[in-house]
């Protein structure tokens, strides 16, 4: 089934120009979702999520490439895939659509329990813990020097801790809800005590794990606060609120120019790490920022702000935290898109110096533009009242608009199903660059992202 052509909106777009892109994002997603679905159910052995895939060649990478065969198990993308068949299936089950989701909504369901399976099992053998990379037994892999990851939380932990959460509210598993809440706590106290560790790492390069740089980052707390969006959605609670709202607050202090900060930063600028004292830390001279992370947290704090404002009971205290922090998110939004966003190539930059203003790693990865999609909707739709800033709702639409074209017009790879590149070079060329890990996103970045944003839409819509 081919989709639908992917329609490019102008660069100043209304309101109901852009949500004419809803029909082809509600047929392109579910081809995605059961393209992962049937990988799935065509090898009954492999317990895993299989996205090793070549896009640009349309093939499967080898099955015994140690790195991108699909004996080569990513924590990351097995956590991410699990959060993201929980929300298709939600999804689907609501979408107006001409097709009927009923079957394939059973089978994401199965492959759910399956998933959630495999995963807690694997927890189970390595004292709690899921890892970067791992063999099909969910034995750690510690290729290239890396450590292995036993003694820390890592972003594995955070995706995994996230997916089985998710999953064991749709399954309204009442003891898997308290494991994966227990997950996420434990997950918590290693970031506040900056235990947190990334142990990312590709074959044959080290990893120094050990820098104690490294664990004050903007990204796991980014990371963490959509677990607690998550939660803040299916159950809320007073730690679930304070921890989100304390991350949010961590975030916009130590991490965000509130004015501007001659010769580092200008207002709204964000940059990854901070010092002991949380000022901001230079590598030799650059103050170093990825402008797709500081969007990305923009599109979770906007999601989780506005599902515990629904929430009964919040204290006023609360609900001033809610308020100074949502009148910022448009600064660090429009800020970080300039400084990311190459309108000749149409794509955002993966990091940038915000010192000199010129690129760190000039490559342009795929997922910060759905990231920028997801933020640009939230935003309109927090600031879409009587008490909105037009300016505001104007930018939001154009940023939506020009990431959207730049993903269908230089990402998008038309097939069955279409399928997007990971990683354009500096000139625009597709190149063979892993960003994180060699998989096809499972519908994380790109689904969930645009899934959110059509729902923001919806929600602008409704009297």
């Amino acid at each position: 089934m081919n989709c639908l052509p992917a329609p490019e909106l102008p660069t100043r777009p209304d309101l109901a120009t852009v949500c004419g892109v809803a029909p082809f994002y509600e047929q392109w997603l579910p081809l995605v979702v059961e393209w992962i679905v049937a990988r799935f159910e065509a090898d009954p052995d492999h317990p895993f999520l299989d996205t090793k895939y070549d896009v640009p060649g349309r093939r499967d990478f080898a099955a015994d490439d140690p790195f991108r065969g699909k004996n080569a198990v990513f924590g990351w993308i097995q956590g991410r895939g699990l959060e993201s068949l929980v929300v298709h299936a939600e999804w689907l089950a609501q979408v107006q659509a001409a097709v009927s989701y009923r079957d394939l909504v059973g089978r994401i369901n199965r492959v759910v329990e399956s998933l959630s399976r495999t995963l807690c099992e694997v927890r189970e053998r390595n004292a709690g813990h899921v890892h970067f990379l791992m063999d099909r037994d969910g034995s750690p892999r510690s290729d290239g020097g890396a450590p292995a990851d036993r003694d820390h939380y890592s972003f594995a932990d955070i995706f995994c801790a996230k997916g089985l959460y998710a999953a064991a509210h749709h399954r309204a598993d009442e003891p898997a809800i308290r494991q994966a809440r227990d997950y996420l706590v434990a997950i918590a106290e290693s970031l506040w005590e900056f235990g947190f560790r990334s142990l990312q790492f590709k074959p044959g390069l080290p990893v120094s794990n050990d820098d104690p740089r490294l664990v004050r980052q903007e990204g796991p707390f980014m990371i963490f606060l959509g677990a607690l969006a998550l939660m803040a959605e299916r159950e809320g609670g007073a730690w679930c609120t304070e921890t989100g709202l304390r991350i949010i607050d961590r975030i916009l202090s130590c991490h965000t120019a509130s004015t501007d900060m001659p010769p580092l930063a200008r207002r709204g600028d964000m940059w990854e790490t901070v010092d002991e004292h949380d000022r901001p830390l230079l590598h030799d001279g650059r103050l170093q920022s990825d402008p797709g992370h500081s969007i990305e947290f923009v599109g979770l704090a906007s999601r989780f702000l506005r599902a515990i404002e629904r929430r009964e009971g919040l204290e006023a205290r609360d609900a001033e935290r809610i308020r100074a922090a949502r009148a910022r998110l448009p600064d660090v939004l429009f800020a970080n898109f300039e400084n990311g966003f190459r309108s000749d190539v149409e794509g955002i930059t993966k990091t940038v110096d915000l010192v000199r203003r010129d690129p760190v790693d000039p490559t342009l990865p795929w997922w910060s533009l759905p990231e920028t999609m997801r933020a640009a909707a939230q935003v309109l739709a927090d600031h879409s009242g009587l008490d909105g800033s037009a300016s505001v709702r104007e930018r939001c639409l154009s940023v939506f608009a020009v990431c959207h074209n730049a993903l269908v017009r230089r990402y998008l790879v038309p097939g069955n199903p279409p399928l997007w590149v990971q990683t354009r070079s500096a000139d625009g060329r597709i190149v063979d660059v892993v960003p994180a890990c060699p998989d096809v996103d499972p519908g994380y970045h790109t689904n969930l992202s645009i899934i959110e944003a059509l729902r923001s839409f919806d929600q602008i819509r409704l009297p």
